[in-house]
């Protein structure tokens, strides 16, 4: 009996945790979108530079026609849905879940992404070392990518404890 009044207190904790993981998660998605545009934005002549391309070419790819510049924005656009709407789809998932609705889908999901963002804040930290100066917003976003990493790592946890716990409480039913 008591072992049951432990086992659902750890599944409403868990549970608790998916739904704030979730929220985190969906939140370090518009993150993403905002960062992505913040860096194409203050880094376009070194893109050109980075993608090899000559002067003229660089110059012809500013002067774009309005069609292009519309195509590019269309493509441009539609890549950063797309990066919100897995973030917006595994944080409601684990909402949903952390809220007694199970999914499956979204959880084989989260575990994959936990691989991109590991990069990102290892590259955030490897930034932050190497610039050695204090610059306010290199620690806002270093701290940022280590927070989204925990929330998505934190997620994983939770959801497979949820399901470890879930399972607990079956067996001593049945």
């Amino acid at each position: 009996m008591t072992e049951t009044i432990d086992l659902n207190r750890e599944l409403r904790r868990y549970q608790n945790t998916l739904v704030v993981a979730g929220t985190a998660v969906i939140a370090f998605g518009a993150w993403s979108i905002i960062k992505i545009l913040m860096i194409l934005g203050a880094n376009l002549d070194r893109i050109g530079e980075l993608l090899s391309i000559e002067e003229e070419e660089f110059v012809e790819l500013k002067s774009m026609d309005n069609m292009e510049l519309v195509f590019a924005t269309i493509i441009m656009i539609m890549f950063l849905a797309g990066i919100f709407l897995l973030y917006f789809y595994i944080g409601r998932n684990a909402r949903k879940e952390g809220m007694g609705i199970r999914h499956r889908a979204y959880f084989a999901l989260a575990l994959i992404l936990v691989i991109p963002q590991a990069f990102i804040a290892v590259y955030s930290v490897a930034d932050f070392v190497a610039i050695r100066d204090f610059d306010l917003e290199l620690i806002i976003t270093l701290l940022v990518d280590l927070s989204a990493l925990y929330a998505l790592v934190e997620l994983d946890v939770a959801a497979i404890r949820v399901r470890l716990v879930t399972k607990k409480l079956k067996g001593e039913e049945g």
